[in-house]
């Protein structure tokens, strides 16, 4: 196997070639990657949307041919809106999850690799600019209260770096997986006093550089995914807990991730 596609709603991605190993991230439905080397049933792969790397089950998804792969990683795809979905394959039904892609769909209907496919559920194409924010708010809240999962990108567990990947993606805007890759994208904003609701804020705890991200909300407010996706308040120094009564993470950068209106 050189390329290949998640087939399933959610499949762990895990940081060593061992399924009792740290789970770093995970695959939806759709997505597509390359594979770079393989150790029995594992295979290190790269995703096509994030470029992130890591290990997966390959019993757990399908191969596909080098043309089919760079088709299906180009393209705009529908995103499935619901928390889950329901995806029928040869009579068969299985659960999707919210974030997950249709690759070619038309009407609900969708095929690759030869097989055709059914969604029974909501979805939708990425936001075209400008970008409103009444839209862009819309898409957040889907994920409020939804649980923290280290690795998580599902709205069954996400961790704070997958909720603001995942909101950025509903605006077909490519983020990268983790908050210290995510500082290095868009452009730069001075200060609090400068940013705007839809604005990507990082955070450091006890000085061990980026740990922590979010999006700026109302003034005076973020929405983050920390325990839970929940909105808390931000000032210049950093974000102050309702539920710890104090300031959790301290303020390092502001980064304009799209134009908001």
């Amino acid at each position: 196997m050189k390329y290949g596609i998640c087939i399933l709603g959610v499949i762990p991605v895990f940081k060593n070639p061992a399924l009792e190993s740290e789970i770093i991230s995970q695959l939806l439905f759709g997505e597509t990657f390359e594979v770079f080397e393989q150790r029995g049933a594992l295979v290190r792969i790269r995703s096509a949307h994030d470029r992130y790397e890591g290990w997966i089950d390959s019993r757990q998804c399908e191969a596909m041919d080098a043309e089919e792969f760079h088709d299906l990683s180009e393209r705009t795809h529908p995103i499935v809106d619901d928390p889950s979905a329901v995806i029928v394959r040869d009579g068969f039904e299985f659960p999707v999850v919210r974030g997950g892609i249709l690759p070619r769909n038309e009407h609900g209907q969708f095929a690759f690799n030869s097989k055709g496919y059914h969604v029974q559920g909501n979805f939708s194409y990425p936001l075209e600019a400008p970008f409103q924010a009444a839209d862009v708010a819309r898409i957040a809240v889907r994920y409020l209260n939804c649980p923290y999962f280290w690795g998580g990108r599902s709205p069954f567990g996400i961790d704070c770096s997958g909720f603001v990947q995942a909101v950025f993606r509903c605006l077909g805007i490519r983020l990268n997986r983790d908050a210290y890759q995510q500082i290095h994208q868009g452009d730069e904003v001075s200060g609090l006093h400068d940013a705007r609701f839809g604005d990507v804020v990082f955070f450091s705890s006890a000085g061990q550089g980026v740990t922590h991200v979010g999006i700026v909300w109302q003034p005076g407010y973020m929405i983050h995914s920390a325990i839970r996706v929940r909105i808390e308040r931000l000032d210049e120094k950093g974000i102050f807990s309702d539920i710890e009564r104090r300031y959790t993470h301290q303020l390092i950068a502001i980064r304009r991730m799209a134009e908001i209106v």
